[in-house]
């Protein structure tokens, strides 16, 4: 199995989101906060865990459907020519500028600074609107990354002295380009297709290197929360080893960004107790999730994403009167939001469906594709549709996949010839 296999990865993610989380939640007695409680939080683990037991069951079976043998055939060649350069550069002038303008808008680094840190005492966003510019000057270290792949691409395997400094100086370029306004995101998902590009196009990762990456990335995402919530001075307390504002620790980031187990079991707790009074979206959030590809101001009132949904469902049908929860549900919760418990299987089966198609692309691609450049997005996919909701799925593809799609509108095209074709990945 490929390092980047999609179900390999979700493997792994499951292990954690589906045995170790539910564990872990019960021995260090940790749950959301903001809501009354079930009565026992174990009882509605256990019942959640014979929901996902059906899922799992029916994810696996579609996962294991009989391939044609045309679907195991390398693909077709889209080959990058030799004109990508001009395109690549004009793109990375482009969003340099881009971002620039954004800095100089708001008083300069240091005032896009102060601006951020505002905002997180205030819980009021002047950035509102600005999300279409952000998608497209934040992705030049993408891009950056493209164009210094292409130049190494066909020059044998690089050393990994000189890979490490490639991705450490991506890594500076994501904080100024995005980094510095709190989006946690962009930097780990970012970071994640930078490396996934490494593996395909320059040296295959090892296990070793992925196994001492995995405590890097944890121990990133812990510091960087407290940055995002509490600005530079909670930044500062969290590298000395301090309490923080939001008290950002790793317990944290494995329970409430690799898991859903908690949000789930409450979720199942509240439709199943009698005389609840939520009522089923029927599709509604992923209808809200589609809408958000229009702009507001030429849909004012387009339909509401899960916070509505969501907000019922935790704090009671009058709640969004009064306040809003951004909490995230995962595939299996989104899907009993809509239309019940009963629905998870569905769920896990047409999820596995998207699975094996991106598995497909590991296997069938042939090297220097330049479509190469999308597959870490498809596979960023795969783990954001198990753990996260419709619309941050549609946000993330549109946020990652178009600039570097676009690009390759302009600069791929396809081989006609099959005589000498490269071989797979």
């Amino acid at each position: 199995m490929n390092l980047l296999d999609p179900v390999g990865i979700l493997g792994a993610l499951g292990y954690h989101a589906f045995f170790l989380a539910p564990l872990l939640h019960v021995s260090l007695n940790v749950w959301m906060a903001w809501v009354h409680p079930p009565p026992d939080w174990r009882e509605w683990l256990g019942k959640m865990g014979l929901v996902n037991v059906a899922g799992l069951a029916a994810y696996a079976v579609a996962c294991r459907l009989p391939v044609g043998s045309s679907a195991r055939k390398p693909m077709g060649l889209w080959r990058i020519h030799h004109q990508a350069w001009v395109v690549l550069v004009g793109f990375l002038v482009l969003t340099a500028a881009l971002q620039a303008y954004v800095y100089s808008h708001f008083g300069g680094l240091r005032g896009y600074i102060d601006l951020f840190e505002k905002e997180t005492h205030t819980g009021k966003s002047s950035l509102t609107g600005w999300g279409w510019l952000f998608n497209i000057s934040e992705s030049f270290p993408r891009l950056a990354l493209m164009a210094v792949t292409l130049m190494l691409w066909r020059r044998g395997k690089q050393s990994w002295l000189v890979l490490g400094a490639i991705l450490l100086v991506y890594f500076g370029l994501l904080i100024l380009f995005g980094g510095l306004r709190g989006s946690k995101s962009n930097i780990v998902w970012s970071m994640f297709w930078a490396v996934a590009v490494v593996h395909f196009c320059l040296r295959p990762l090892t296990r070793k290197m992925v196994f001492a990456g995995l405590p890097a990335l944890l121990g990133f995402m812990t510091v960087y929360s407290a940055y995002k919530h509490g600005g530079t001075k909670d930044f500062e307390k969290a590298i000395a080893g301090e309490d923080t504002k939001y008290g950002s620790s790793l317990t944290k980031e494995a329970l409430w960004d690799l898991s859903r187990s908690d949000v789930q079991a409450f979720l199942l707790y509240r439709m199943s107790r009698v005389g609840t009074d939520y009522k089923l979206s029927w599709g509604r959030t992923y209808v809200g999730a589609l809408a958000l590809l229009i702009p507001e101001a030429l849909w004012p009132g387009r339909p509401p994403t899960k916070i509505q949904e969501g907000t019922q469902i935790l704090w009671g049908e009058d709640a969004v009167l009064i306040g809003k929860a951004s909490n995230l549900y995962g595939l299996a919760g989104e899907s009993m939001l809509n239309f019940g418990p009963a629905s998870v299987p569905i769920a896990f089966g047409l999820f596995a469906m998207c699975v094996r198609g991106v598995r497909s692309y590991v296997y069938r691609l042939r090297r220097y594709d330049g479509r190469v450049f999308l597959l870490p997005v498809f596979l960023s996919l795969c783990i954001l549709g198990l753990i996260c909701d419709s619309d941050n799925v549609l946000f993330f593809f549109f946020q990652y996949a178009t600039s570097v799609g676009v690009v390759l509108l302009f600069t791929c095209r396809p081989v006609r010839s099959v005589l000498q074709l490269p071989g797979s990945l």
